[in-house]
């Protein structure tokens, strides 16, 4: 049975390091009912640097189950900011985690 959240987007974000240090060997919670994940981050971002965003995605896969349940995209010329409308390939990669997880909504 799947869980009632489809999935969560963070953009521009990461696991706090201090989370991932309390997070590290813990068992894996995964199932049916954890959602999956999708993160938006820039190559350009000065305050969350890629690899911190790499670093969240890794913890956070092993936490929900895998490469499949987390997906990291970082954009060349990307900062942290927030959605850019206009940028097609990120918009696409967003509505299309959008068709996958939220369970038929508007099919």
């Amino acid at each position: 049975q799947r869980g009632l959240l489809g999935g969560v987007v963070g953009v521009a974000t990461e696991v706090l390091p201090e989370r991932l240090l309390v997070c590290g060997g813990r068992p894996a919670v995964f199932g049916p009912a954890c959602p999956s994940v999708l993160l938006v981050h820039g190559m350009s971002d000065e305050q969350t640097s890629p690899r911190a965003a790499e670093l969240s995605a890794n913890a956070l896969r092993a936490a929900l189950g895998g490469e499949e349940r987390v997906v990291l995209n970082v954009f060349p010329g990307r900062g942290g900011q927030m959605l850019r409308g206009g940028h097609a390939e990120e918009m696409l990669c967003v509505m299309q985690f959008f068709s996958d997880h939220l369970h038929g909504v508007g099919r």
